[in-house]
């Protein structure tokens, strides 16, 4: 027989994503006890807050905020993430034979540069400031601050 839930009054979305945030939340910092997140352990020097406020504050669908949040967080399937724990014998990448990294990924294999050009030149424009001055840490920690609008 198939569980049903008990009937209720509907979940809204923002008490979802409050429920869903909590639970997250616990399962990033489960262990640890300073309630830190993993990713702020592994990165000591990056803003986490402006890396969080430039993530919630975009004008962008939930769906690309989850995407950009698991990118963020290092939880994407890269051969680097599934060597480190145990589901694969190679952190080589499958196209270029280079170590498979997110950033790798993002800026350097296959499609990559084509798609991180047509990104800089934007976030050089947001931002006011020469293409060359964009490293390719902001794809996935995006520290900026943002221009105040003209």
């Amino acid at each position: 027989m198939a569980y049903t839930a008990p009937p209720g009054p509907q979940e809204t979305m923002q008490n979802f994503k409050k429920r869903l945030y909590g639970v997250l939340l616990t399962m990033a910092t489960t262990g640890n006890g300073t309630g830190e997140l993993r990713i702020a352990r592994k990165h000591p020097g990056i803003s986490w807050l402006r890396v969080w406020i430039n993530l919630h504050t975009t004008g962008i669908s939930d769906h690309i905020k989850s995407t950009w949040s698991a990118a963020i967080h290092d939880i994407i399937p890269t051969n680097e993430r599934l060597a480190a724990i145990h589901l694969t014998t190679t952190t080589s990448c499958g196209r270029c034979g280079a170590t498979d990294t997110l950033l790798h990924r993002l800026i350097a294999c296959d499609e990559g540069p084509v798609i991180w050009t047509w990104t800089i030149t934007r976030i050089a424009a947001i931002l006011r400031i020469h293409p060359k001055h964009i490293p390719g840490e902001w794809t996935l920690r995006p520290t900026f601050h943002h221009c105040p609008p003209p």
